[in-house]
């Protein structure tokens, strides 16, 4: 046994074993998608190969060829395939000369493999067990192809010229490069027409009830290219509820300084949780705690934990609302019992911001503490108010919670407390804060928002009941999708210009999408666009471009795959056995 010439290395070489170097690392790092083909097609329990490999999940392609060929993968994979290269090359015999390729091949997938799972632990990968049994096999098709490919480039080469050992050195590192590039190509033509669905043009219609998340890409805000939303706080804010939950909630009330505006604070005790405008209106005529007559800018905070809210204006003209978008929405709008009117719910993210403008005249924020949920070790839900003027807190103890006193029987306003503990006899506690702002001087028609308020850290949900068709239509913004699922009562459905059969209530799915969406009448909304993947009934839609194929074209194609496959295996026993009568001669 002959030792290894390293002088040989900074040589001609060098490129020569890198060049296959780059081919077994073009293999081995594509492996992943060679063994999702063949737990799909060995495996899998759906009648198609995409949803047996995703398990009903949306199959997309995110990458293309060049991602393939300069991922870090691959690229980290080029020295040590050189390394077993060069020790395949020690061995005097071929025997064991392919011996310790593979199993240099082996050690290096493993190793491989399990480098990865210990990198990336919070990835549900499959077990390493399976992957080491799956290398075994992988190791001998690596092999085997990198044997045919070099048997059959030196074939070549001696054909053209014998004694040109240039030619060889020239030519055999061209050969591997243009077989890496090949294998790459044809392994991710056969990638993307297997495991990729092609977008289908779709035209859903669908209507109450329905359940929705939904986004849409589109910054643009001009009002042709607005993305599509439910921005249920346009609607009079006198009529909306709001369930949320605090997660350091506040509320930053600026106020115009060139207006005098009061502030009233009320502290609720044994009120109702979801009071109607006319008890709210008694509330408000209660004996407030505390009263400034000239309050500036006004800071409220809740601590963690449920707090449900009422706004309340007698604005001339209806108060402004609007929130940040959030990356996913969500929504939902039900028929009441009255079929004529609608109930609408928009889920408030953590990341959302509200933003309030609040217009001359009187305008109240009512917060409604739970004591359901409070924690044993702290027995207190506190809110605090803090401007130039005043700095109070509100420690709102549930400790006399008197659960068979029926809630709304006696709705009072508590005094003052020096020391901030209010006691509250049933399990909801009030805080209502009324800035009254006073500018009799211009006229109604003249008047322009003052204040501003924006709140934040909250999540939850914002209702509004009794909605009409018109009410409906000015609530819903009409614009672009790239995301939509959810449940909805489909009436017509149309994918690349074939109808299909619906009926009543189904489940939708829309990712990668370019999708308008929009109203129009009886509460319908129109979806009419690309899908890039769209599920019906959890079940895929579109289809891959091999779906596409008639039946006759697929078995053609694998009878062509499966004849090449047989082809270069009678090829690699021809070229070995060669080899070995010229070895004996």
């Amino acid at each position: 046994m002959h030792k290894l010439d390293l002088t040989k290395m900074l040589k001609w070489e060098t490129v020569i074993y890198l060049s296959h170097a780059l081919f077994l690392s073009v293999i081995i790092s594509t492996g992943g998608v060679i063994q999702e083909l063949i737990d799909g097609i060995l495996f899998g329990v759906q009648a198609n190969l995409i949803d047996s490999i995703y398990e009903g999940g949306i199959a997309l392609n995110e990458y293309h060829l060049f991602d393939w060929a300069t991922s870090p993968y691959l690229i980290t994979l080029i020295l040590p395939c050189y390394f077993v290269v060069l020790m395949s090359l020690k061995p005097d015999s071929a025997t064991m000369k392919n011996l310790t390729l593979m199993g240099g091949l082996y050690i290096l997938l493993c190793v491989s493999d399990t480098l990865i799972n210990l990198i990336y632990k919070d990835v549900d990968f499959t077990p390493l067990s399976t992957h080491y049994i799956y290398n075994f096999f992988g190791t001998l098709a690596i092999f085997l192809l990198y044997k045919l490919i070099v048997l059959s480039s030196r074939e070549l080469l001696i054909k053209i010229d014998t004694d040109s050992k240039a030619l060889f050195k020239f030519i055999e590192p061209l050969i591997m490069a243009a077989a890496s590039v090949l294998y790459l190509t044809l392994l991710f033509v056969i990638q993307s027409s297997t495991m990729t669905v092609s977008p289908s043009h779709i035209n859903i219609t669908i209507k109450p009830p329905l359940d929705l998340f939904y986004s849409t890409n589109n910054n643009n805000s001009s009002n042709e290219n607005r993305g599509f939303d439910i921005p249920i706080v346009k609607s009079r804010i006198n009529k909306l509820d709001w369930k949320l939950f605090s997660t350091d909630m506040s509320i930053d009330y600026l106020i115009d300084s060139s207006v005098s505006t009061a502030l009233e604070v009320r502290v609720l005790n044994g009120c109702g949780i979801n009071p109607t405008i006319s008890e709210i209106e008694e509330y408000l005529a209660l004996t407030p705690a505390i009263t400034i007559p000239n309050i500036s800018n006004t800071l409220l905070e809740f601590d963690d934990g449920q707090v449900d809210m009422r706004l309340l204006s007698n604005g001339f003209v209806n108060e402004s609302i609007s929130l940040d978008n959030s990356s996913i929405k969500q929504a939902s709008i039900t028929l009441e019992e009255d079929d004529d009117k609608y109930r609408i719910s928009r889920f408030i993210a953590n990341d959302e911001t509200i933003s309030h403008n609040s217009w001359e005249g009187t305008t109240t924020y009512i917060f409604f503490l739970s004591g359901f949920s409070q924690d044993k070790e702290k027995p207190m839900r506190t809110a605090r108010i803090a401007s130039n003027e005043l700095n109070a807190k509100f420690n709102f103890s549930f400790v006399n919670v008197n659960l068979e006193k029926p809630i709304d029987s006696m709705c009072t306003s508590l005094p003052i407390s020096k020391n901030g503990n209010y006691e509250i006899e049933t399990p909801i506690g009030g805080l209502a804060l009324t800035f009254i702002s006073d500018n009799n001087q211009t006229p109604f028609t003249f008047r322009q928002g003052k204040h501003n308020s924006s709140i934040e850290g909250i999540s939850g949900w914002v209702f509004k009941e009794h909605v009409d068709e018109k009410q409906l239509e000015r609530t819903i913004d009409n614009g672009l999708l790239s995301f939509i699922a959810g449940s909805a009562k489909i009436t017509s459905l149309n994918v690349d210009g074939e109808p299909y059969s619906v009926h009543d209530r189904h489940s939708i799915a829309i990712k990668k999408g370019e999708i308008v969406a929009s109203h129009t009448d009886n509460g319908t909304i129109r979806l009419v666009g690309s899908a890039g993947v769209f599920f019906l009934d959890n079940k895929r839609v579109n289809q891959s471009r091999w779906e596409k194929l008639g039946t006759e074209y697929q078995l053609a194609i694998l009878t062509i795959i499966f004849a090449t496959i047989a082809f270069c295996v009678k090829q690699f026993v021809k070229h070995t056995q060669n080899n070995q009568i010229k070895t004996k001669d």
